[in-house]
């Protein structure tokens, strides 16, 4: 693991454990100094868009806006491909803008996909633009961090009539008609700090710019009645809907079989990530009964090279494991010759679900068709 990656994974063991020694607290110090500037910085940042010293863009066509308030992964994406292919199925020609989070591409603007074509793979275009595209076959996916660049590519060259910010609560630059935030029930408000002493992307007042909130759960409802009770003293009038990130099934690599949630109940197997929470990962294999024999967690969106897939395979060999198990988007970072032989190499595909759903697609239908 680089530096960069071990200083990462130390910082988020102490925000989420606490301090266990002194060395500890005073990481947690210089972090929490660190987090006094970057406080200063986003609100001169939200100063200069309220007051009108920095302009926002507008485009053509209507623009919702998918995010959250914390670092990490809440289901945006998940929530993003129901969304967009919700509204794709309503006739609506609909294309994704996103900011392409550790894709190669060096350029302003990348279409993953035309609406008809993957046009660029996950090394350029970064694990959730790829899967995006990949997921949803008749929606435009494009790559920038100008989504109003982005946006007015979308509408001229591919005929788009609805755009959908993926990650974009903190993207001020692009005049939205909604803001959709997501908090997670789990992990709900960075644990009281702000980056990088804490996880907030934001102070908890910014949650006043939000349309909807969306707050996903896990299992226990008591955290999200609590997670309810801040959000209402923040933003009292935005609705509030609950969304849970449901399995489906499971994909074996290569060649995409589908195999059912059923096929690994108390089989023995070892699991890897490299996702922003590795915990949800396992939780989430613990709900489904499977027997985690070993996790090895490793960064988030981290490329992974021939020779670390061949000691996770080797591991699970050596532990008598029946499968390898992945997220999604890990598995797009996985190389298409990697064969775990004789064990097999599964991911889980998951979707979110929406309680009161016809309300949630009410009020984004009234957007999208004003």
């Amino acid at each position: 693991m680089r530096v960069g990656d071990r200083t990462v994974s130390y910082s988020l063991k102490c925000i989420r454990e606490g301090p266990s020694h002194l060395g500890d607290r005073l990481w947690l110090l210089l972090l929490e100094v660190a987090s006094w500037i970057y406080r200063a910085l986003v609100g001169l940042r939200a100063l200069a868009y309220g007051r009108g010293w920095m302009r926002r863009k507008e485009v053509s066509v209507p623009v919702i806006s998918v995010g959250n308030i914390c670092l990490g992964g809440t289901g945006k994406t998940p929530l993003v491909e129901v969304i967009a292919r919700t509204l794709a199925e309503g006739r609506k020609r609909v294309a994704i803008l996103t900011r392409g989070y550790k894709g190669s591409f060096p350029g302003e603007a990348l279409v993953v996909s035309d609406g008809g074509h993957l046009l660029a793979g996950p090394a350029e275009a970064g694990d959730e633009a790829f899967l995006l595209a990949r997921q949803l076959p008749s929606v435009a996916v494009i790559v920038g961090r100008d989504r109003f660049l982005s946006g007015s590519l979308a509408i001229r060259q591919l005929g788009a009539d609805l755009l959908v910010l993926d990650d974009a609560f903190q993207h001020l630059a692009l005049q939205r008609n909604l803001d959709i935030v997501l908090i997670d029930a789990s992990e709900p408000f960075g644990y009281g700090h702000l980056f990088p002493r804490g996880l907030l992307r934001e102070p908890l007042e910014a949650l006043l710019r939000a349309d909807v909130l969306v707050i996903v759960r896990e299992d226990r409802q008591d955290a999200v009645e609590e997670v309810k009770k801040v959000l209402l003293r923040y933003n009292p009038r935005a609705p509030i809907f609950i969304g849970e990130r449901r399995p489906l099934f499971w994909v074996e690599m290569p060649g995409e079989t589908r195999r059912g949630l059923e096929e690994l109940r108390g089989k023995r197997c070892v699991a890897f990530s490299g996702i922003a929470n590795p915990s949800s990962f396992l939780s989430r294999l613990s709900s489904l009964e499977v027997e985690v024999a070993r996790s090895l967690p490793f960064p988030d969106h981290h490329p992974y090279s021939a020779r670390e897939l061949q000691q996770v395979a080797r591991e699970a060999r050596a532990g008598d494991a029946h499968a390898l198990l992945t997220t999604e988007k890990d598995a797009v970072r996985i190389p298409a010759d990697f064969f775990p032989s004789p064990l097999p190499l599964l991911y889980l595909r998951i979707e979110m679900r929406l309680a009161e759903e016809e309300d949630f697609f009410s009020i984004l239908k009234g957007v999208a068709n004003p």
